[in-house]
């Protein structure tokens, strides 16, 4: 066996439980063999106003973005998870959020401009 070659894939159905702002959820993942996992995931690769933002402005936003959150998640999405399950140094878990039928959640929330780009380096955007 060629371990080099194989990689691992953790793909987890969730059962969302309540979205917290438009890039935190949480979930209970459906880790296989009967066995659950209730996290807190960060949606990988975008980021939405801060609820507890700098200013009012901000903070509609904020409302916004998580209002629209809740409408793409439903009761339940897949979560693709791109550190290996483990927690960040919030308690999260990073990674994709997906519909069920398998459409990105993050590409939607970028589109129609509840949130921006993101690779986890210094903020930059000003939301208003």
């Amino acid at each position: 066996m060629d371990k080099k070659r194989i990689k691992q894939s953790f793909v987890f159905k969730g059962k969302v439980q309540r979205v917290y702002d438009g890039d935190t959820l949480y979930a209970t993942l459906e880790l296989g063999f009967d066995i659950f996992k209730y996290s807190s995931i960060r949606v990988s690769g975008i980021d939405t106003p801060e609820l507890r933002g700098s200013s009012p402005a901000e903070k509609v936003l904020a409302k916004a973005a998580k209002k629209r959150m809740k409408e793409l998640c439903g009761k339940e999405v897949w979560v693709e998870s791109l550190n290996g399950g483990e927690a960040d140094k919030y308690g999260r878990v990073l990674g994709s959020v997906y519909q069920l039928d398998g459409t990105n959640i993050a590409d939607i929330l970028i589109k129609e401009g509840h949130a921006v780009k993101y690779k986890g380096n210094k903020k930059t955007h000003k939301w208003v």
